[in-house]
This record gives structure tokens, sequence and C-alpha cells, in this order.
């Protein structure tokens, strides 16, 4: 291995096994070598990936690669390289140890010779082989060592015991390229060349993964319109799936999208933003005065300018950038005002203490929901409380956690707070916490993504009343309502809507000629599909198309582009349940369908609505429950029974094959035709892929 001296060397057959080279530990070393480079190599990406990410990917960032998992791939890869170089060092020494030295074959004389012959050898070899002379450095070197080691008598002592005159070679620790490394030999050879090829292996697939990896995280950013700030980050989705059950409530759906990993961060954001721009303006209010500036004037140049007028000017960018993406007006300058800060702000503490008179702060959350989303948070390492008690501690003393809740309990009570004279006179004289509200209306948007991806999560695991409660708590978030069945609150909305549109204007469906049976008019076998049809009339269609064409003339607007720009959203739920024997036993109730209707046009009056769905793949008799659902209004909602008979897939399969082929291909128009429908006023009924409410949401299906 590597360049062997002009020594006379044995053997491994004859150098005995204890002293023969440890080659077994070379494919050790390069093993090692190999995990080092590619752990140093993984652990910086990661490192990037965690320091670089922004907004959502920082949360997934955070989750996927802790500082506690980062520090102990660290110290894995730390300790690989020290192994490495243990190894190397113990190779290098026994390959020294294992080659023989002969001073008598270096100098060319016999074995035994005397002093005179040695030196004689050592010089007429030393004139040719001296550097001065053009000689190899190296075989000079090797000369010298010979004649010392016949010659002084601690070297010769050391040779005839250790085989070489410096005494044993011992193991120090190497952390160099050995050339044993880059040109094995024998079967060594192979054993490195195996590893090696793996490892280029592993480098490629792992490539492949990466690119394949960002290439579906492009895509994804695309389909949801190509802004990191407007999708729901993974964190959020495994959060909300851990947390919403069919017992959770209309409150309990809206706490645990408040505190969402996103949620959470941007709210924590937000308090340090004031908290540091409170405490720059205390600072500057401790600095001298114009006057005393004067004084202590040097007549120095400011030499940073220029650099603080480009940071100004990017951040100024930044903030217009994130005004935009949220639909606010940004002006030249945006001067934020602190509550606490500015005499006569009001912000989160003024809505709290009118919370508090009208009796809902703090909030009532149940000790599930409340330990729940504590356990949450907790386990993601955000939330902590400053006393670091356990996780069963109260909420809203973490600070971000208790600023989202606010909003959540702000927003269900807003038309009592809206009202209020002290709100309304603020927002006159330009007194609003500046920050407070608007990161209110941030949140609001990123609630309604979040309420997209929950009504998800209950379609998938067919969780009805969870779907149910979550179009619920849609409407009564935007509506601005803490009750979607309270009669003080629907008698509100009434008034409201009265107000606008004017007396008898309450919205509603009116459902005639509903049917249910298989597109083709057959029984309904196992696993087909069912199609639920039915007329629906807009009985509020006039009264809104009236008032929004006053609406418009009153500001001078297109009513043709104002109408064809209205959006209404409904839900038609089908759920079942399984009844057997005359008695009617009543098994868990499911969600078969979440199908959405989009009111596309406000005069649109009617619409045939066809909802498809898969039949239960028991063969029996089901009880369906048809509940349609206004994401917009309160109080409109209805609900109907239906009966399903579900018969045996292989009878029902069997009549399907005497039809023939032409009427499958009659079937399969008839099932184009049904996917997507339209009536000429604007009102669509579509089965569409998975966007959720106000992105063509995704009709649930038995998976």
């Amino acid at each position: 291995f590597g360049s062997a001296p002009s020594s006379r060397a044995m053997s491994d057959d004859d150098v005995p096994p204890e002293e023969q080279p440890p080659y077994h530990l070379m494919p050790v070393a390069a093993a090692l070598g190999c995990y080092t480079v590619a752990a140093l190599v993984h652990l910086l990406r990661r490192l990037y990936v965690r320091l670089s990410s922004r907004g959502a990917a920082a949360l997934e960032a955070e989750l996927a690669h802790p500082w506690k998992k980062l520090g102990a791939q660290l110290g894995s890869a730390v300790a690989a390289m020290a192994a490495y170089g243990r190894v190397v060092s113990l190779v290098e020494a026994g390959l020294a140890n294992a080659r023989v030295f002969d001073p008598f074959d270096v100098l060319g004389v016999a074995t035994g010779a005397n002093s005179t012959v040695i030196k004689r050898a050592y010089r007429s070899l030393s004139l040719v082989h001296h550097p001065d002379k053009g000689g190899d450095l190296k075989r000079f070197q090797e000369l010298s060592l010979a004649y010392k080691a016949l010659n002084d008598p601690l070297a010769r002592e050391n040779w005839e015991k250790y085989g070489h005159p410096d005494g044993p070679v011992r193991a120090t620790f190497n952390m160099a390229l050995p050339d044993w490394l880059l040109h094995p030999t024998g079967v060594t050879a192979v054993v490195l060349l195996v590893l090696y090829l793996g490892m280029f292996v592993a480098i490629i697939l792992y490539v492949v993964k990466m690119v394949t990896a960002n290439d579906e995280a492009a895509a994804a950013a695309k389909k949801t319109g190509g802004g990191g700030s407007l999708s729901v980050a993974g964190a959020d989705s495994q959060y909300l799936q851990c947390l919403l059950d069919d017992a959770s409530t209309h409150e309990d759906v809206l706490y645990f999208i408040a505190t969402t990993p996103e949620n959470l961060h941007c709210a924590k954001r937000s308090i340090v933003e004031a908290a540091k721009q409170k405490h720059e303006e205390e600072e500057a209010a401790k600095t001298p005065t114009t006057e005393d500036a004067l004084l202590d004037d040097d007549g120095g140049w400011d030499d940073d300018a220029g650099e603080k007028d480009a940071a100004t000017s990017e951040q100024e960018a930044a903030a217009a950038q994130r005004a935009a993406a949220f639909g606010l007006t940004q002006p030249d300058k945006v001067e934020y005002k602190v509550e606490g800060l500015h005499p006569g702000v009001i912000g989160q503490t003024w809505v709290e203490n009118r919370l508090a008179e009208l009796g809902v702060w703090p909030p009532q959350m149940t000790s599930f929901s409340k330990n729940a989303m504590v356990r949450q948070i907790m386990a993601a390492g955000r939330g902590e409380n400053d006393d670091g008690t356990e996780p069963e501690v109260d909420l809203l003393r973490a600070p971000h956690a208790r600023r989202n809740i606010c909003y959540v309990v702000a927003r269900l009570n807003a038309h009592q707070l809206n009202t209020s004279p002290e709100l309304v006179e603020a927002g006159k004289t330009q007194l609003l916490d500046t920050r407070y509200f608007r990161e209110n209306i941030a949140f609001r948007n990123r609630v309604g993504l979040l309420l997209e991806a929950s009504l998800r999560v209950a379609i998938q695991g067919q969780k009805a009343t969870l779907a149910a409660t979550i179009v619920e708590s849609v409407a009564m978030f935007k509506v601005g309502s803490a009750s979607a069945t309270d009669p003080a609150a629907l008698a509100w909305f009434r008034g409201q809507l009265e107000q606008q549109y004017g007396p008898g204007s309450l919205p509603g469906l009116k459902i005639e000629n509903a049917t249910l049976g298989a597109p083709d008019g057959d029984a309904v076998a196992a696993g087909d599909v069912c199609r639920l049809s039915m007329d629906a009339q807009r009985t509020h269609a006039a009264a809104f198309t009236k008032a929004k064409v006053l609406m418009c003339q009153q500001r001078g607007i297109d009513p043709a582009t104002a109408l064809s720009s209205y959006r209404e959203g409904w839900w038609v739920l089908v759920r079942s349940r399984e009844t057997t024997g005359p008695d009617g036993e009543a098994h868990e109730e499911k969600l078969l369908s979440a199908w959405p209707v989009i009111v596309q046009n406000v005069a649109s009056a009617q619409a045939k609505i066809n909802v498809q769905f898969e039949a239960p793949g028991r063969p029996g008799r089901y009880a369906l429950r048809i509940q349609i659902k206004s994401q917009e209004f309160l109080g409109c909602d209805q609900e109907f029974p239906m009966e399903l008979v579900v018969g045996e897939a292989v009878e029902v399969a069997g009549d399907e094959e005497e039809e023939g082929t032409e009427d499958v291909q009659e079937e399969e128009d008839d099932g184009e035709d049904s996917d997507s429908e339209s009536d000429d006023d604007g009102v669509v009924v579509e089965k569409v892929g998975g966007e959720g409410l106000r992105k063509r949401p995704t009709a649930g299906k038995r998976s």
C-alpha cells in the first residue's frame, strides 16, 4: 500500500498473524469517512433550510429540523470523524510495523560487515544520492537511517529489538486521507469499490429525492395561487388533524385554528415588533435635546447614511407588499401607533375589557380542548410559560395564544364591539393600535383558509357532525355571531338582513322533487355511485337583486359587473346511518358526501342540484339525513330524511353485464354530463378537487 521503501520487506505469509497489518479496518475507515462527509453535508442543508425559511415554511422547518435533532446529528458526525481518525492511525501503524527494515540491504553490504565497510559504502552512496548532487531525497534519508542503525548504539538496539532504528511505530491520531484509501489493492480493493459505488448511488438518490420534493412543493404553491402566505402549512394541517373530532364545538374549532403553529408564529412576531418599537421610542425619549446635540456635535460625517437609507427603502417596500397581499392601502409611510405607548390609542387591552363587560372574556373553554391545545403547543416547542410550569396551565398566559383567542372572541361578538362609541371615535381620529388591527385582518384571512383545511379533515374522516359544525363555524365567523342557533343571535341577524335588503329577505333554498338512486335508474349496489337529485329555488333572489342594483346605482357602479361577481356558498351534507331489524337499531352515523353549491350570480333563482356519492360498502338499509347548510347566513339551514337500500354488488354486476356494451356507453355519457351542471342563472353544482370553501371545495367520498 502506497510507495514502499526500497528496504527488504517480507510477504504477509512470512509475518505472524498477530503482526500482520489490520486490513479489516480499511473498509471501516472508508465507511466512517463516507458517513462523516454525508452527515456534515446533510446537516448543512438542514441548517440552511432552518435559518433561511420564512413564514409557513419556517414553521414546517422548525418542526422537521428542531435544534435538538440538529445537535444530535452534529454529535454523530463529530463522533464518526473521531473514530475515522483513530482507525486510520491504527492502520497506518500496522502497515509501518509490518515493513522489515534491513540496513545492510539498504547500504548494499553483506550482513555482519564491519564498520569500515559500512562507512565506505555509506559515503560512496551518499555522493551519488545526495540532493545537492541531484539525487533522491527519500533515498538519501533512507541511507542515513541505515547508517545510523548500524553505528548508533541506541538506534542499533531499537533495530534489533523492534525492526526499526526509531523504535516501535505507535498509532497517533491521523485525519489525513491515506493512499491506501485512494489506491487499494487485493481483496480490500473489491470491498472498498463496492462501498464507494454504494455511496455514489446513495448521493444520486438523495439528489433525485431533493429535486422531486422541490418540484412537488413548487407545483403545490402554483396550485394554491403561488403565495406562501395563502397556503396552509403542513404543521397546521397536522395540528388540526390531531385535535378535531365530532365532539368539537364551534368554539373548539375556532380556538384550535387560532392556536395553529403558523397563527401563533404570526402573533408572536407582531408582539415582538410592538415591544421593539416601544423600546426604541422609550430610548429615543432619553436622547439629548436638539440644543445638547448641537453642543456635542464634533463635525463628523455619517458614513452609514447611504446604507441606512437603503435598508429603510427595503423595509418600506416589504411593508407595501404585505399590505397588498391582504388588500390594505399602504400610505407613503406607516406610523405605527401602539396601545400603552401613545396616548388615547386602543388595542387588545381595550378589546379584552369590552369583552369582559359583555361577560365573554376570558372565554369558557372546555378542559379537554384547552389541555389538548396546550399539549400540542408545548410539543411543538412554543407557548411555554415564563415560570416553566407544566402544560396544564392557563392557555391565556401565553401572550401569542392570548392574542389570537382574543381575535376569535372579538370576531364572534363583532356586532357589539363595532357599535362601541369609543371604537368609532378612535377610528375617526386614527387612534387605533396599528399592528393589532392590521394583524386582525390578516388573522381573519388565515382563519378562512384553515376552516377549509378543517373541512377537508372532516370529509376525509367521514365525520358528519364535525363537517356540519365547521360549516356553521364558517357562517358564524363571517357574520360575527357567537352562536348559530341562539334565538337572540338569529333575531339580530334577521334584523341586519332586513335593514340591508328589506323585509322578507331571509335567505333560503326551497328544495323540491328530491329523488335518490343510481344514475342509470337501477338498484344501488354496495360501492356504487348514487345520485341525489333535487330542484332548488333561492327564495331571496329577487330581494337581494333589487337591493344590489339600487346600491350599484347609488355608487355609480355597473350593475351587470357587480351582480356577476356575487358569490354565495351552500353545502349539501349527506349523512348515513345503517339500520337493521324491525326495531331500527342505529349504528354510527357517517358522512357520505359534502357537496358544494356555489351561486355565481345574485339574480340566480332556480337550479337543478345533482349530488353524487359512493354508496356504503355493505349491503343493507340506510337512513339518510340530507342537510342544506349555508356558509354565508344564519338560521336558513334545512334538513330532510331519505332512505337508501343497498344490494349485493355481485347481483347488480350480473345484471349490468346482460345490458351490453351500448348501454354501458350511454351510462358513461350520462355520467359525464352529470359531473358538473350549471343553470343559465349562474348556480354551479359541481364535484371538484380539493381547495375548500372558497376555492372549489372537495366533495366528500367514502374512503
